[in-house]
Formats: C-alpha cells, structure tokens, sequence
C-alpha cells in the first residue's frame, strides 16, 4: 500500500494544485509540504489579524487617512529605489511627490515634458504615481491585464526609451546564473503569468508570490522588473486587505535575492515563507497603538513648516465646528486670525511675541463677550501631558473696565472647567483639554467644539430664540 498524502487540516488544496499552471512546485516530500502548509496557516492568521489592524486604523485614522497613505507609498517606493541601489528615503520621496503633486495628476506626456532633464526625479515620482494607480485597480478589485501592466511599467520606467515595451534584446539579472526569457517569449510568457493571477483564488500571499516570482523569472523589460515585481504583488495584497509588502534594503535585501535566485529554479517555499514573514512584521507594527501617530509625526510633521500646515488646518476645522454649534444658539463667532508660521515658530519656541488673537464670540444682541488666543503651554499643562510640540488656546472674558490696557483678560477654569486647549493633530481624539481641577483629557473635535460652546455660551437649554 502506498503512503497516503500529507494533507492540510483546513482542507486546503494541494500544492500541486495551487501551483498548477506555473513554473513552480513545491518538493514532493512529506517535510517540504507540511512547511508549505504552515506557511499558508500562518497567512490566514496573518489575514485576521490584518482585518483587524485595518479596521483598527480606519476607525483612528479618519482625518488622517489620506497623509497616512501618501507615507506609506512613500516608504514603499523609496525601499523598493534602494533594493535597486537607488539613493532615495522616505523623506526625500514625500517632499519630490508634495512639490510635484499638480504634475502628478496631469497625463503622462505633460508630466514627461515637465520634468525633461530631470531623470533622477523619475525614480521617485514614476513609481510613486504607478502605486497611487495600482491602488486605485486593488480598491475596484481589477487585477491589470497586459496593457495595464506594460502601463505601470511605464510609469515605474517613466523618462527612459523602453517605458512600458518589451524588451528588444537579451538581459541577463546581475549576480544570478538563470537566463531570462528570450525576447520573442516575453510576450507569451507574460500572457501566460496574467492569465494564470487573473484566475487564480489561491492564498493573496501565495499569489503575490507567484506573480513577482514569475514575473522577474520573465524578465521581460530592460528593466524596473524588480520594482514593478513588488508593485504588482503589493497590488495583490491590498486587493485582500493585507498590508503593503514592505520588504527593507537594510534588513531584508539578502534573504530576498537568495530567495529569488531558488524561485528561478522552482521552489517558490523560501520566497512564499519570507513575504509571509515581512507581512506578519508589519501587521505587527500596524498594530501598535500608536502606531498612525507615530508614523506621521515622523514623516509628515518632521520639520516646522509641513507641522505648522497639518496643525493649522485642524484649528481651523475646530473653529468650523465651533461656530456651527454657536450659530444654533444664535451666538456668533467672527474669525480674527490665524497663526502664521513666524508666530507658530515664536510659540513653539516659548515667545509671547507669537501670540495670536484666534476668534471672538458675541452673544445672541452680538455683544463681545469671549476671545480665543494662541500662545504658548503653561508648566502645568507640561507636567500633566506628553504633547509639547504644538500651540495652547486659551479663553480670555470682555473687559470693559475703564482704562483696561486690554479689551480682554484671561481667566482659568471657564465655563467651570477649561484652563488651557492643545490642538494635537494627527490623533483619532486632538484635542486635549487642561481641566480646572487639575486633569488633562482627549476629545475628538466635535467632543471638543461641544464643550467650547458649552463653556462659553452656557448649556444649550438655556438659549432661546431672541426677540425678533
């Protein structure tokens, strides 16, 4: 009697028949298949945990979703640039994308005619816009046929004559002793990859696999294989919300190379158990608590003018929602500045001189009655909370005393509670509140705007519709 097969617990399929209609297999002994079932029962808990680390950011990254993305692309296209020995960080590709953000979305040919001369800035803005279109086609659930990938190609090779064709001659990959396909089987060779992504419902991280496996085996452009390689199997990845394969030139580059060169012989194990691996890692990382805030503090607040940007947009939409909450009541609050980077600078750096009138509010017959102000933290609040990295508001009362120097003098725990207010963007709740009796909390901005209102109008029971 023969032996039986391994089987997998789940009831998965074979690996042979996973792997069917590609270049790849997996040893048919007992070992090799038990480690490519493990590999895949791995990816499944990989795949919930992603769920939930997904939904976890979504939910605290509502205001902040579309920054938190452009740096991630950013760190996915400035690796990728290192792998092939391009200089290029995370920080560098973020500001080339920010100044270069109108061209980005203008057609291909104005952006090539733009950026004539300039091929270093290709490297980053090609494969940042080719991500940014990927993104779009995993978000539809599309993956691309032929057209479309020689498309990506095209931006991931932007400026250079062989953009998005197929190679014209033989190419050989450095360091390996495999031999591409010849020049008249790349197209062939191509169809049959796609054709076998576009049909496959194997595992996303088995596929994403598969796909740059096979795709870099091909080799059938000049070059950017590697980069679109990683685009591609990236693009599988978000289609089944699993993170971005960030795969790191420092700490991942060795490993990699190695991988590839046994897939280029058929064993597809090394390479499947190693994005497995840098997915879990990154799972992992997503999962952190902190995990959006940080990674934007790093990147999007890493100098003064990007951190003045980001916060003065939250003040303001703070006001918005205050005065919306105000207006119901028939209240008023009239807009009477807003802190300009040289004031921002001055109060960071703990000077009066950047002191900014913020907004005043009048009352249901418009007299003044409050006035809302920037400055800089108090030692009470530095004591009580972490954040020290951004203005304090802080609420001042009418002063109509006569010879007062000033129309308006601060006074503590208004409205019985509010001493100080730090505006903290980038947080699922930015507003912090010093507390009167002694505490600091969180809001989310309506929390927060409901409370200003409150502490400055009265609770809302006590406002009737003004005589007419």
């Amino acid at each position: 009697m023969g032996k039986s097969k391994p089987r997998h617990p789940l009831g998965l399929k074979s690996p042979d028949k996973q792997l069917a209609g590609t270049p790849y297999s997996i040893v048919g002994d007992k070992e090799s298949v038990d480690l490519f079932y493990a590999v895949q029962d791995r990816s499944r808990k990989i795949c919930n945990h992603a769920l939930r680390v997904q939904q976890h950011i979504a939910s605290q990254a509502t205001e902040i979703l579309q920054p938190y993305e452009r740096e991630i692309r950013a760190s996915l296209v400035a690796e990728s640039n290192r792998i092939e020995n391009y200089d290029w960080s995370a920080d560098m590709v973020s500001t080339v994308a920010a100044t270069h953000k109108e061209l980005m979305s203008r057609g291909l040919h104005f952006m090539l005619t733009a950026l004539k001369g300039d091929p270093r800035v290709y490297q980053a803005i090609g494969l940042y816009k080719a991500h940014e279109l990927a993104e779009a086609w995993a978000d539809e659930g599309l993956r691309p046929n032929a057209a479309e990938v020689r498309a990506l190609h095209q931006l991931v090779s932007i400026g250079e004559d062989h953009a998005g064709r197929y190679k014209l001659g033989q190419n050989w990959i450095s360091g390996s002793s495999h031999r591409p396909a010849t020049p008249i089987d790349a197209q062939s060779k191509m169809h049959d990859m796609i054709k076998w992504w576009q049909a496959s419902t194997n595992d996303p991280i088995l596929d994403a696999t598969v796909v740059h496996a096979w795709l870099t085996h091909i080799h059938p452009f000049e070059d950017g294989n590697g980069r679109l390689a990683r685009l591609l199997a990236n693009l599988t990845l978000i289609q089944s919300q699993y993170p971005p394969l960030l795969l790191r030139h420092d700490s991942d580059r060795g490993r990699y190379y190695d991988a590839l060169t046994r897939s280029d012989d058929g064993d597809i194990l090394p390479l499947y158990d190693l994005f497995a691996q840098v997915i879990r890692r990154t799972t992992t990382l997503m999962g952190k608590p902190e995990y959006v805030h940080d990674i934007i503090k790093k990147r999007l607040l890493s100098n003064r003018s990007q951190s003045h940007a980001v916060w003065q947009a939250t003040a303001v939409k703070l006001f918005e929602m205050a005065n919306e909450r105000f207006h119901r009541r028939h209240w008023h609050a009239d807009l009477m500045g807003t802190v300009d980077l040289t004031a921002y600078s001055l109060i960071i750096d703990r000077n009066s001189d950047g002191n900014t009138w913020h907004f005043v509010v009048s009352d249901q017959k418009r007299r003044a009655r409050w006035l809302a102000w920037f400055g800089y933290n108090t030692r009470r609040l530095l004591d009580l909370s972490t954040e020290r990295d951004f203005p304090s508001m802080y609420l001042s009362v009418r002063d109509d005393r006569p010879h007062a120097l000033h129309p308006y003098r601060k006074v503590s725990g208004v409205g019985g509670y509010i001493d100080e207010v730090v505006i903290s963007p980038l947080r699922k709740c930015p507003v912090i509140i010093l507390h009167s009796s002694g505490y600091c909390r969180e809001y989310a901005l309506e929390e927060a705007a409901d409370l200003l209102v409150e502490a400055l109008a009265g609770p809302a029971e006590n406002h009737e519709r003004p005589n007419s």
